[in-house]
C-alpha cells in the first residue's frame, strides 16, 4: 500500500468499474491498486450536472441539483418580442404604401402647400405628426450629408425632412423590422 499520502485507493471490480479497498482521506490524488501495487495515479475532478453519483476511482462526488436551471422565460420573451416586431413592421410597411387625401389632413400646414399633390404618404403624416407631438418642430436634414439636397429615399425623390424621410422609407423600415422578428421566431423555434 502507499504511504507518502493521505489516499483514496481503488481496484477494478468485475464489472468493469472500480470499487474503493481504502480512504485515508485526502481528495488530492487517486490510486489505482493491482495486487496490491499502484498501477496508476489520477487527480480526481469535479463534474457538473444534474444527477447525483458517487466518488469513484478518479471522480468526485457530486451531488446533483435536483431538478433543471433551465429558466424558459427568456426565451418565451423572444417569442413574444418576434411576434410584436412583425405586427410592428407590417403595419409600418403597410403605413408606407398607403396613400390618403390632403384634404383629410388637418393640423399640418405643411402637407396642405401647393398642388403637387393631392395625395399624400400615410406614414409621412404619421410621422409628421409623432415628432410634432413630441416637441420636434425643426427636423431638417439638409445640413447632412449632402448641403442643401437632402436625403433620398425608396421613391426615389429628396427628402428635406426627417418625417418625409421617414415616411417615404417606412416600407423598407417597416419590412427589415418584421425580418428582424421572423428570424427572432425562427431562432427559439430551431434551437
Amino acid at each position: 500500500m502507499h504511504t507518502d499520502s493521505p489516499d483514496n485507493g481503488y481496484e477494478k471490480d468485475e464489472n468493469g468499474g472500480y470499487k474503493q479497498i481504502n480512504n485515508n482521506g485526502g481528495d488530492s490524488m487517486d490510486y489505482l491498486y493491482e495486487n496490491g501495487e499502484v498501477v496508476e495515479t489520477r487527480v480526481p475532478f469535479q463534474t457538473g450536472g444534474e444527477v447525483s453519483y458517487n466518488r469513484t476511482y478518479g471522480v468526485l462526488a457530486n451531488t446533483g441539483t435536483g431538478g433543471t436551471l433551465y429558466d424558459p422565460s427568456w426565451d418565451m420573451f423572444q417569442i413574444y418580442a418576434g411576434f410584436g416586431e412583425i405586427k410592428a413592421g407590417l403595419t409600418l410597411a403597410k403605413m408606407g404604401l398607403t396613400t390618403i387625401p390632403k384634404t383629410s389632413i388637418k393640423n399640418i400646414r405643411a402637407m396642405n402647400v401647393g398642388d403637387a399633390s393631392k395625395v399624400a404618404n400615410k406614414a409621412t403624416v404619421y410621422f409628421t405628426k409623432k415628432l410634432q407631438s413630441n416637441g420636434i418642430k425643426k427636423y431638417s436634414l439638409t445640413r447632412y450629408p449632402w448641403k442643401n439636397r437632402g436625403w433620398y429615399t425608396v421613391s426615389g425623390v429628396l427628402s428635406k425632412n426627417l418625417a418625409t424621410f421617414l415616411g417615404r422609407n417606412a416600407s423598407l423600415i417597416g419590412g427589415g423590422i418584421m425580418i428582424d422578428g421572423i428570424h427572432r421566431v425562427y431562432k427559439r423555434f430551431t434551437f
